[in-house]
């Protein structure tokens, strides 16, 4: 029987995280959204892909919730005269 270390992801690690999605949101103001999505997805995929043996719900869902946030914002900046719907 295998035992796996389970390690838990620091508060400065998800912030810096964050703030580097942020920054890239915030970079590709103008950019098509597949573009934006490529870019995120790469970035996305190595940080959970490093941490995939993380036990802790809590953090992704927290992390998800943040990069929505943004990307809401994103969407909202982008159609300035559309619905909440129509986005």
């Amino acid at each position: 029987m295998q035992r796996q270390a389970t390690h838990e992801v620091t508060k400065k690690n998800v912030q810096a995280f964050l703030t580097k999605v942020r920054t890239v949101i915030k970079d590709n103001a103008s950019a098509k959204q597949v573009n934006l999505i490529g870019l995120l997805n790469r970035i996305i995929d190595g940080w959970s892909n490093y941490r995939r043996y993380v036990v802790s719900k809590e953090v992704y869902s927290a992390v998800d919730t943040a990069i929505w946030q943004a990307l809401w914002k994103w969407c909202c900046r982008r159609h300035p005269c559309k619905g909440a719907r129509w986005i």
